[in-house]
């Protein structure tokens, strides 16, 4: 059976996922439809750090690319009058994000393994919205 541990920002599955507690994720409410949902102590340092590490890589991916943009670019990306140039631009920024994401899979497992760790302040993300719109 599937257990949750809520962070507080976050719910923290047994398999070790995070679930961000958004009423529109599909897994945040199967968690809330299963009941198996547990508080986490505030001691928990671990708990603590990993939900703080997610905050921090979903608050950087998504100043640099909200939820409007992502959509806006995967549609460009199968229009095929699209050019070459917006959808090089594209493929920097979701390589960008990717980063972001790949950081926090370092960092989880590294807290997880017992060790303190942060995520790194990413860069700016490489194109605007409107620099990929006018390309």
């Amino acid at each position: 059976m599937t257990t949750y541990l809520d962070t507080g920002a976050l719910l923290l599955r047994s398999d070790g996922a995070c679930v961000p507690k958004d009423p529109r994720n599909i897994d945040y409410l199967s968690a809330l439809a299963s009941g198996a949902i547990t508080v986490a102590a505030p001691a928990d340092p671990a708990v603590a750090r990993l939900s703080a590490a997610w905050q921090a890589a979903d608050t950087a991916a998504r100043e640099g690319i909200d939820d409007n943009a992502r959509l806006r670019f995967v549609l460009w990306l199968i229009d095929p009058t699209s050019s070459a140039e917006r959808r090089a631009r594209i493929a920097a920024c979701l390589a960008w994000a990717d980063a972001i994401w790949a950081d926090y899979a370092t960092v989880k497992a590294s807290i997880l393994a017992g060790r303190d760790t942060r995520i790194a302040t990413p860069s700016p993300c490489p194109y605007t919205f409107w620099e990929i719109a006018s390309a």
